[in-house]
């Protein structure tokens, strides 16, 4: 197993154990979806092709910027400390210049076993469709391990053409007798790749799919996986192969099914999901089916998402309140409310906080204020989503609450591995991104704050960082003597350079059932704490 590793947002979860309730764990696997604070820097007039006029003083600047970051991150690739060279290769990959590609294929052989997969999945995220016969021979190699088999089928979910497909349903061939995790990981890239955009359709996975999905002697994680890659596809012809798995008396694979309805957004899954969540047996389908009936727009279950909340066990009540959140039911403000003042439900206050956030419930804005102003110590789990819940809602009657509890905040490790970054996420929401960042800057250049606080800052860089950033990131990676505070720079700088608006990793990450186990997705979201 990797080591433990800590998020960038709250709450700080290390594992993902029993005791943390279900609805956060799906909020970490899903939540940049929902928090739109993320820009992208311009990079569409930076041209780097060879023989640029030198003349043009501005090409030229931009092509120095580029130049300067592959040399930067050439330069973290030599590090001592693996995760730096971890970080540094998937920042090559999320950057996307072709310069960086003979780097990646270099980190391939390193001699760090987390680091030379990394550089695999990062081949595959770079796109580039001559790396598919690559990937395929680590894939079928003797002896190739089973978890770098893994990250080689997840590598190639990100190399859209035929090549990719056919590698993937070969893994499925029984002379091969490949391991589940390269089984699963197949199928997540599978249904990634046969994703049909909105009113398309390609239905021909769902036959392949189905011979899997309902095979009783099938390992019943890669069922699950299998019901994952139909939802991806986003198609509706898989509806009846995953209503024919609802039979299935084992729960994980009645949870990737109720996650799959969802990612296929057909109003003709609203009665299995009604279902799922009014009869089945267990919490954490009933609350995956919540949400996916929830991002179905779906206002008229109104009353099976607060019998959720109000009957259910710790797992499903966050769910409850998140779903009254998701789907727009301007009605479930008030009690929602309630929940905030009255702490009756101490589990779900964070949940229903988070859910007033997604409403924009202005009338919340007063109990919100008090959680944040009195109750850091008192409700660590409400904390953290009431001081996000002010960034969702918009008032600028929460900026001087926010900035008062950031200045607190600086020199109190506890706190700011708690709501450091919720309360940087927040005050961006807030139009205060200009202040952010120079607080940022100016902090990350104090010898007296404290590590974990320069951690949670470095962070803040990666999510909000400009151009200017980028210079910052890199001296300071040069002159810090502290290799874990190194290695985060890193991460920042791959944040920033990332051309992507939400983490390529999302496609692995997000979107699944987090309770079927896999040994791989433990690794990726080691790498990724977002």
């Amino acid at each position: 197993r990797p080591p433990n590793v800590a998020t960038g947002l709250a709450p700080l979860i290390l594992n993902i154990e029993p005791s943390v309730p279900s609805w956060e764990v799906w909020w970490t696997r899903n939540r940049l979806y929902y928090l739109p604070f993320r820009e992208t820097i311009d990079r569409s007039n930076e041209i780097t092709t060879e023989g640029a006029a030198a003349s043009d003083k501005t090409t030229a600047v931009k092509i120095e910027s580029n130049k300067k970051i592959i040399e930067a991150l050439a330069e973290c690739l030599n590090d001592t400390n693996p995760m730096t060279r971890l970080y540094a290769v998937m920042a090559l990959a999320k950057f996307g210049d072709k310069q960086g590609l003979d780097l990646i294929k270099k980190t391939l052989s390193d001699k760090n076993d987390n680091v030379s997969n990394t550089a695999l999945l990062s081949l595959g995220i770079m796109g580039k469709p001559e790396s598919v016969n690559e990937i395929k021979e680590i894939i079928f190699a003797k002896g190739t391990p089973d978890l770098r088999r893994a990250y080689g089928a997840l590598s190639l979910g990100y190399i859209k053409n035929e090549t990719s497909r056919e590698v993937l349903k070969e893994i499925f061939n029984p002379k091969h007798q490949m391991d589940k995790e390269t089984k699963c990981s197949a199928l997540l890239s599978l249904g990634n790749l046969y994703a049909v955009s909105p009113g398309g359709e390609d239905s021909s996975l769902v036959s392949f799919l189905d011979k899997i999905i309902n095979d009783p002697k099938e390992n019943i994680s890669v069922r699950s996986y299998a019901a994952l890659a139909l939802g991806r596809t986003k198609s509706p012809a898989a509806l009846p192969v995953l209503r024919k798995a609802l039979t299935e008396k084992k729960t994980d694979l009645r949870a990737s099914v109720a996650v799959a309805f969802g990612l296929i957004k057909s109003p003709e899954a609203k009665k299995d999901l009604i279902a799922l969540v009014a009869n089945d047996r267990d919490s954490n389908v009933k609350g995956l089916a919540a949400i996916s009936l929830a991002q179905l727009g779906d206002t008229s279950s109104e009353k099976l998402f607060w019998d959720a909340l109000k009957k259910g066990d710790f797992n499903l009540q966050g769910f409850g309140a998140l779903a009254l959140g998701l789907s727009g039911d301007e009605k479930s403000k008030e009690e929602l409310r309630e929940i905030l003042v009255k702490k009756t439900k101490p589990l779900a206050r964070g949940a229903a906080a988070l859910a007033l956030g997604f409403l924009k419930d202005k009338d919340s804005l007063d109990a919100l204020i008090k959680i944040v102003e009195t109750e850091d110590q008192v409700d660590p789990v409400a904390w953290p989503y009431a001081i996000l819940a002010l960034g969702l809602i918009g008032d600028q009657k929460a900026v001087p609450v926010l900035e008062k509890v950031f200045e607190k905040v600086q020199n109190r490790p506890d706190l700011a591995e708690a709501a450091y970054n919720n309360i940087t996420v927040s005050l961006v929401l807030l139009g205060q991104r200009a202040q952010v960042l120079g607080i940022l800057h100016q902090k990350l250049t104090e010898k007296s704050v404290p590590e974990k606080i320069k951690q949670r800052i470095l962070h803040g860089l990666g999510y909000f960082g400009d151009k200017n950033s980028i210079d910052k990131l890199i001296e300071f990676y040069k002159n810090e003597k502290n290799i874990n505070l190194r290695s985060y720079a890193v991460l920042a700088l791959g944040f920033i350079i990332d051309r992507n608006q939400i983490t390529p990793l999302y496609k692995i990450t997000a979107d699944n059932n987090p309770y079927v186990k896999l040994g791989v997705m433990d690794y990726i979201l080691f790498s990724k704490p977002d």
